[in-house]
């Protein structure tokens, strides 16, 4: 399987559905972000299918996390993913084209974020 080039899945500050994109959990999920600790995998529209044959299998895994830098000086994440052939054909059909990223702020006792997965979407919440 090949694994994809970066691309931002997520740019700090407010959604188009009311919520907020923490500054601090991106650095955090960049930083804190392990495959051997804890793998994020990708999903269709954040519903997880209970068979392998499902419609809402798992599509592929996260095999990393950047913070980058970008315009107006926000933060943003960038993923790696490791995609499924199921994603990439969905992908050359034009659907699911977009991101949204799972955090959990408190992950395991932490008390910091971390990515614990990556849903694929024709409508995000998050800009950029």
């Amino acid at each position: 399987m090949s694994k994809s080039k970066w691309f931002r899945v997520a740019t700090e500050g407010a959604t188009t559905d009311g919520r907020k994109i923490e500054r601090h959990w991106i650095d955090q999920m960049a930083k804190n972000f392990n495959p051997a600790k804890y793998g994020a995998r990708v999903w269709i529209e954040h519903m997880r299918g209970m068979l392998a044959e499902s419609s809402f299998a798992a599509q592929g895994d996260v095999l990393g996390v950047q913070a980058r830098t970008v315009e107006d000086g926000k933060l943003a994440l960038f993923a790696q993913i490791q995609p499924l052939e199921s994603l990439v054909a969905m992908n050359k059909k034009r659907q699911k084209l977009y991101t949204s990223i799972e955090v959990d702020p408190e992950f395991a006792g932490t008390g910091e974020a971390y990515l614990i997965g990556l849903a694929v979407t024709d409508s995000p919440a998050s800009l950029g």
